[in-house]
């Protein structure tokens, strides 16, 4: 890892590289050439991405969590989470090894 990276060029292609960094990074920031504020759109559509790719999307996951906490709630009787239950209604301890 570099630590102080430098947006001066040595070669053509390390020109490119960086310009296309800069430039992919500025198109998420400032899409389309606006200026960004609190109703902008959060997800971007994919093109504006450029080189780069989603690893992981907190706001999903949180969102998912939370749909999936509600299901739960709603579908299942009330008891120690995430415990599963025999005939009987006591939960059945989970180990792993």
């Amino acid at each position: 890892v570099n630590a102080s990276p430098s947006l001066t060029s040595s070669t053509a292609n390390d020109r490119i590289l960086k310009y296309n960094l800069i430039n992919d990074t500025l198109n998420i920031v400032v899409p389309n050439g606006e200026t960004p504020d609190c109703k902008m759109n959060k997800h971007p559509p994919r093109e504006v991405l450029g080189h780069y790719e989603i690893l992981y999307d907190e706001e999903a996951a949180q969102a998912d969590g939370a749909e999936r906490d509600l299901k739960c709630r709603v579908g299942q009787p009330a008891g120690v989470k995430g415990s599963r239950t025999r005939d009987s209604g006591r939960p059945v301890i989970t180990t792993w090894k």
